[in-house]
């Protein structure tokens, strides 16, 4: 399991009424979806290059998934941590990853959007 961003979204709606006739009513509603326009990152692990490890019963394999204790190891021998992962690291290298980041948003949500609506009921 890996952690992404926090998702934040404020939706609101206004409405008002008011009695045209006896038995008619205009009605007028204001809907904000995302009302602050937050750009929430979705799709996280669209980039999964966890399949480029092989799996390997020997104990001693290295950048692969040991199928006896279920980690991902590393090119050092090192078992890896979601961190790692997320950040394309499969040695200590620091500034040189083997491959892209685990966890890599590929998408966003939905924008602000205003919906406005006219209404009359009798």
């Amino acid at each position: 399991m890996g952690l992404g961003d926090r998702y934040y979204r404020f939706d609101l709606s206004l409405t008002k009424s008011f009695r045209i006739y006896e038995q008619v009513y205009l009605e007028l509603r204001a809907d904000f979806f995302n009302l602050f326009n937050h750009p929430n990152f979705i799709g996280f692990n669209g980039l999964d290059t966890l399949n480029l490890f092989p799996v390997s019963t020997d104990p001693n394999c290295r950048v692969c998934l040991n199928a006896q204790t279920g980690f991902y190891i590393g090119s050092e021998g090192q078992p890896l941590k979601t961190q790692d992962l997320r950040h394309g690291r499969v040695s200590r290298d620091l500034l040189n990853p083997v491959f892209a980041g685990l966890g890599d948003p590929s998408g966003t949500g939905e924008p602000r959007q205003i919906q406005l609506v006219v209404k009359i009921k009798w």
